[in-house]
Formats: C-alpha cells, sequence, structure tokens
C-alpha cells in the first residue's frame, strides 16, 4: 500500500527501528487485553519478530502493516494492517492508549479503507473487534462496516477464549458511506 497521508497522521510501511515504540506501546495490557494474537507477556523479541514477518510478507500484495505516526512523522502511535484472512481481506489495528479518543484510528481505517476500494477486484474487507470493545466498534460504524456475526476465538493476552464480533464493509456500502 506504499504510505498514505492524512490531515493528522502519516502511515507508512514498518520499520526496523518501530520496534522499540512497537514493543512500549504493547507492553500496556490495556492495549493488547483487546487483541487477539500479541503474546503475553510482550517482549522487544516479540517487536523484533512481528516487524521481521511484516516484511517477509510485504512481498505479498494481499498484505499490507503500516506503522501510524503522528503527521511529523516522529510519533510512532499505532499500527494498522490488511491482511489474508478466512473470509478474504481483514483490517486489523491498534493504537497506543494515550492517543485513544482522538479519532485517529477512524481517521487511519478511513484512507486504508479508501485505498483498498480503490482497486476494483475489492469487494468486501472484513474486521471485528473483541465483544465490549465499544471504541473498536463506533470506529467500524463510522466506516461503514455492518455486523455479520460473532464467534468465540483464543485470546493469548487474556489466556482464555472470548466473543467476537464480526463485521464486514462492501463496496456497496463504503460508497454510501463515503458521501
Amino acid at each position: 500500500m506504499g504510505q498514505l497521508m492524512t490531515r493528522r497522521l502519516v502511515l507508512r510501511p514498518l520499520r526496523g527501528e518501530d520496534s522499540e515504540p512497537i514493543c512500549r506501546l504493547m507492553k500496556n495490557f490495556e492495549v493488547r487485553r483487546w487483541l487477539i494474537r500479541p503474546p503475553e507477556p510482550y517482549t522487544r523479541l516479540d517487536a523484533d519478530a512481528f516487524i521481521e514477518t511484516a516484511h517477509a510478507k510485504r512481498k505479498s500484495a494481499e498484505h499490507c502493516f503500516l506503522a501510524i505516526t503522528l503527521a511529523d512523522g516522529k510519533d510512532f502511535v499505532g499500527l494498522i494492517a490488511v491482511e489474508p484472512g478466512e473470509g478474504g481481506p481483514e483490517l486489523g489495528y491498534w493504537l497506543g492508549q494515550s492517543y485513544w479518543g482522538r479519532g485517529l484510528m477512524t481517521e487511519a481505517a478511513r484512507v486504508v479503507a479508501r485505498k483498498f476500494f480503490a482497486k476494483p477486484v475489492n469487494n468486501v474487507l472484513r474486521a471485528g473487534y473483541i465483544s465490549g470493545n465499544e471504541a473498536s466498534a463506533a470506529i467500524q460504524r463510522k466506516l461503514g462496516f455492518q455486523i455479520v456475526g460473532n464467534r468465540r476465538k483464543a485470546s493469548r493476552p487474556l489466556g482464555h477464549d472470548v466473543w467476537c464480533v464480526e463485521t464486514q464493509l462492501t463496496r456497496a456500502h463504503y460508497e454510501a458511506f463515503k458521501s
């Protein structure tokens, strides 16, 4: 996907030096608790391995991992990704807790969805959130995602299964919400 810009953000490919801020932000359990995959506890080695995997997958057009930074490009605030999933491409994201409540993720997700649907072959973008994560639910509603189901998934940070709300954004619904 390359670099994307919004009024307040720069979304760019991950770099090796992102390991330290990823680790620092992901050490906060309040961030990890709303995610399914991060190891518990989260270490610098986990961040290094994540970046290495992201770089390896970047060669595939189906994978996109972007660092979210403030417009000055200095402050790493989170991550957004589009990856292949069971039902097609899936959007995933997280922000460091000190950046919550500012509309930054809605802004980042909006520009990623725009880029995703700019390709005529992309017709459905899937996403989801752990039940109870009202902030993530609100982001997805603002973009036009619709709930398509619920299922239990194993949460590595929590160490047990959680209910997840599955959502999707179709091209038609994206076009309707975009205007």
